[in-house]
């Protein structure tokens, strides 16, 4: 569970830097794919640990962890206060690639010009970036480890869910050829 989670980062990585490419090219509909499937990815990602991991982790940290040899495992407070501060990143993650993905779609339609400057929207996907790299350091060092000390019996299911959610693919990207490693389309 966790080599699936931190590996599909990379691949979220990967497209940010194709998004990240076609800003710099300034076309709108390179980037309103880019944008579009890196949104779309994203929220696949953070769907996988909302409704698998974290209330898997919360519930084992609430009925009190089992004691394993050779384990520390974390107070609740901590549990939980970590986990809140993650979904937290989530919803600002969606609402900001949402609202870009927004912006984008209209320009791309709203203008006779296919060449865009998105020098300030370049800014904001910047920190994005910063915050995303923050908040996955901190689920790839702390909560996926966690999640790697839950019942052993229930790991198999609990990953089957996981890349279950990985790979429901929203329908508009059915039969597009992609590369979630290198980003490529």
């Amino acid at each position: 569970m966790q080599e699936l989670l931190t590996d599909d980062h990379l691949e979220l990585d990967g497209l940010l830097d194709c998004l990240f490419l076609a800003l710099g090219n300034g076309n709108a509909t390179e980037v309103h794919e880019h944008l579009d499937l890196f949104w779309a990815r994203l929220a696949m990602h953070i769907r996988a640990e909302n409704l698998h991991l974290f209330p898997s982790i919360l519930r084992a940290a609430r009925s009190g962890w089992q004691d394993r040899p050779g384990v520390k495992l974390p107070v609740l407070d901590l549990v939980e206060k970590t986990i809140r501060n993650l979904d937290n990143d989530h919803s600002f993650f969606m609402r900001e690639l949402g609202g870009a993905v927004k912006q984008v779609f209209d320009m791309k339609n709203n203008s006779g010009e296919k060449e865009k400057d998105f020098s300030p929207m370049r800014e904001m996907f910047v920190e994005l970036r910063h915050r995303l790299e923050i908040h996955n350091e901190v689920e790839e060092s702390l909560v996926y480890l966690w999640g790697e000390q839950l019942d052993q019996a229930d790991l198999p299911i609990l990953s089957s869910k996981i890349q279950k959610e990985l790979q429901n693919l929203p329908p508009r990207f059915q039969g597009i050829e992609t590369d979630f490693s290198s980003g490529e389309v």
